[in-house]
């Protein structure tokens, strides 16, 4: 379920399993869908603008709203994330959220029949990218073993470009004789999406850090736990030291926007990230 509170098993690990396997492939999954939708755009808008579908004529402007809209739809998550915080989100129901976004705006955007619709599901499939593109990176650095985040977070963006591959290929095995050609390489996405939101509600636990950071210190020992196949004491020394770090280093969950967005230009670690960036 949505609740971070759930204490109910998850079968992270197994003994043939790395344990941070599904900690990592799961979020990573909603980078692949991201990378999708750019090569199978390209398709859909290559069929489109023959004026052959189902759609008919489709002049310019509508063409390009059909590329360019998931774009304003991730710029709106984003927003919205950023201006009201995750002080009561957790890294979990934002991966959740995503996959429920990617499904609904791909049903939307592959199964109207009108124009207007179709550009909607586009925008609520953006919306599904803006939410996995923060959800995803945050989870793999909080959750996976420190020796291996780093290379864990950057092997994500490998994923998005095997996604835009996925989505190149989609286009170049689609009948360009179909009229509605355009709509299964949209729909082609739905299982993934569908496999998303199952295996984050079967395989994975809310963050350890996001629950230690809020004061739920029991449940993010289980968390940790479950997650990494960890023995329930050594678990507690690690969300012992995540306090006692966050704390050192001034962290304050529940700062306004204006306040993040000041330490983001004010603190030295902050700047030095922007300035590599």
């Amino acid at each position: 379920g949505l609740d971070e509170k759930d204490p109910s098993p998850s079968p992270v690990a197994s003994s043939s399993t790395p344990s941070w396997l599904p900690l990592f492939a799961i979020p990573a999954l909603g980078g692949a869908l991201f990378g999708y939708d750019i090569g199978a755009t390209s398709a859909v808008v290559r069929l489109l603008g023959t004026g052959s579908s189902d759609l008919g004529s489709l002049d310019s402007l509508q063409l390009g709203l059909m590329a360019s809209l998931p774009l304003l739809g991730a710029m709106l998550a984003s927003g919205v994330i950023i201006g009201a915080g995750d002080a009561k989100i957790g890294r979990k129901t934002e991966l959740y959220t995503a996959s429920i976004l990617y499904a609904v705006g791909t049903a939307i955007q592959s199964l109207s029949g009108s124009l207007d619709l179709i550009l909607l599901g586009r925008i609520v499939y953006g919306l599904g990218i803006g939410v996995a593109m923060h959800a995803a990176p945050l989870y793999i650095a909080e959750t996976t073993p420190s020796n291996l985040r780093g290379k864990l977070v950057s092997l994500k963006e490998a994923v998005i470009v095997l996604g835009i591959v996925a989505g190149y290929a989609a286009g170049a095995l689609t009948n360009p004789s179909d009229p509605s050609a355009w709509r299964s390489i949209f729909e082609a996405a739905l299982p993934v999406e569908l496999a998303m939101f199952g295996l984050v509600s079967v395989l994975l636990t809310e963050s350890p850090r996001w629950l230690a950071l809020r004061g739920r210190k029991e449940e993010a020992v289980g968390a940790l736990a479950k997650s990494q196949n960890m023995g329930r004491e050594a678990a507690e020394i690690e969300v012992e030291e995540m306090i006692k770090f966050s704390n050192e280093g001034g962290g304050n969950t529940d700062m306004s926007f204006l306040e993040r967005s000041e330490a983001l230009l004010t603190d030295a670690t902050n700047r030095k990230a922007l300035t590599i960036g």
